[in-house]
């Protein structure tokens, strides 16, 4: 083989390196003589078997999720499912409509970042109409409204990563450019769970909003809020809970559905009484 050919392998090879990398699978030298093996450890490769029943179940359960343009990674769960209906004879592949086949590039740039821990370098477009750069680190990927989100640090100017965790809406992702490095590492203490927040809490904080809290409530938003929030008695001794908003009127929609009364800031309060007087100009 001439020096050539060998580059041209050398670069075909690093290239599929890097889209099994994207898949998951992670390719590494265990010699100096040029031999390479799937690092188990740093990839997603443990064995699973499924029945027929199982996959039976699988195809029932995320064929609806496939519509779903919101999902992060639609396209690697309509290919996942149309290996798992070649199973069946007869069902036809998982098929969608044409505008959402496959995710934004952008989008996708963000997500090989996060399988390969490296920051990207993204231009946003903020809420006011905005753009900037900046750099951050994925950190996962949640959907919510309709709308994809990614749970990210920035990255300083001197390199240092934030320790706080923001949500950036992916529809305002304009351009995305993973970096070669360095890698960075999950927080141990780092949960998706706690990005998704209440359905008023999604964009800029405005500020916090108190409710008071029935009797008989307590036990239902404790479990609704999540363990967002904080609860406290007020000088009167009735239960308070106080919560940061992103928009006044979500807040005062969730408050009337919780059974809650808002207190503060004046905003949800009038905001809360147009709803009630609308639901019962409306029963009348």
């Amino acid at each position: 083989m001439g020096e050539r050919e060998r580059q041209r392998c050398d670069k075909a090879f690093q290239r599929d390196r890097g889209h099994l990398a994207d898949l998951g699978i992670v390719i590494v030298q265990t010699s100096s003589e040029g031999m390479w093996a799937v690092d188990e450890a740093a990839s997603f490769v443990e064995p699973v078997s499924l029945s027929r029943e199982d996959l039976l179940v699988l195809d029932a359960l995320l064929r609806p999720l496939v519509s779903d343009s919101s999902l992060p990674y639609r396209k690697d769960l309509l290919m996942a499912l149309n290996k798992v209906e070649r199973s069946f004879d007869g069902l036809p592949p998982v098929a969608v409509a044409a505008e959402g086949v496959a995710s934004p590039k952008a989008l996708e740039a963000v997500q090989r970042a996060f399988c390969k821990r490296v920051p990207v370098d993204v231009v946003y477009r903020r809420a006011d109409g905005t753009v900037t750069e900046r750099r951050i680190c994925p950190y996962g990927f949640f959907s919510k409204r309709g709308v994809c989100f990614v749970a990210a640090a920035a990255v300083a100017a001197d390199g240092s990563v934030e320790q706080v965790a923001k949500n950036y809406n992916s529809s305002r992702i304009l351009r995305a450019v993973p970096r070669k490095g360095p890698v960075y590492e999950l927080p141990d203490d780092f949960d998706i769970e706690d990005q998704v927040g209440l359905p008023f809490q999604l964009g800029p904080i405005l500020g916090k909003a108190r409710f008071l809290v029935p009797g008989d409530r307590e036990g239902d938003l404790r479990a609704d809020s999540g363990g967002k929030g904080t609860f406290a008695h007020d000088g009167q001794g009735r239960l308070v809970w106080q919560a940061e908003a992103s928009s006044w009127e979500d807040a005062a929609r969730w408050a009337a559905a919780e059974g809650l009364r808002p207190l503060e800031p004046p905003e949800v309060v009038e905001a809360w009484k147009s709803l009630l007087e609308g639901a019962i100009a409306h029963a009348g």
